[in-house]
């Protein structure tokens, strides 16, 4: 697969991720992993597409931001936009990584991280009673 001028990451990073030694990383590229997974079956049904076509755009910038910018409620909006959180959480660890930080550091990010990730998915369920409850 050639890397696309939007593309943000890629899957020799992704599978270097899976493999790595850094334990907090492997899991968040298994969500990574399984969150574009999904998104990849959702983009290969509503536009009726090839499955390896798709992924061969799975980290597409553009195509992630558009497909999150779909409507609340909208599977692939929803599963967009999960791909772009996970996929933003595991890109930070790696950024991190290159400028070691504190402990204390490490800590609160974690923290931080857990907190957006719950927040995330407090919004969702919301989102989605709302739309159970507007029919």
């Amino acid at each position: 697969m050639s890397r696309g001028d939007d593309d943000i990451f890629n899957d020799d990073q992704l599978w270097d991720e899976l493999n790595g030694p850094d334990g907090e990383r492997r899991q968040t590229a298994i969500r990574v992993l399984d969150a574009l997974g999904k998104l990849a079956v959702l983009r290969t049904v509503t536009q009726h597409v090839r499955y390896d076509l798709v992924w061969e755009r799975i980290y597409d910038a553009t195509l992630l931001h558009r497909d999150t910018q779909r409507g609340d409620g909208d599977v692939l909006c929803d599963a967009a936009a999960e791909a772009w959180d996970e996929l933003s959480q595991l890109i930070e660890l790696r950024e991190m990584a290159k400028d070691p930080a504190t402990a204390a550091d490490r800590r609160w990010a974690r923290a931080v991280a857990i907190r957006m990730r719950a927040r995330f998915a407090e919004i969702r369920r919301l989102a989605a009673r709302l739309e159970v409850a507007n029919g």
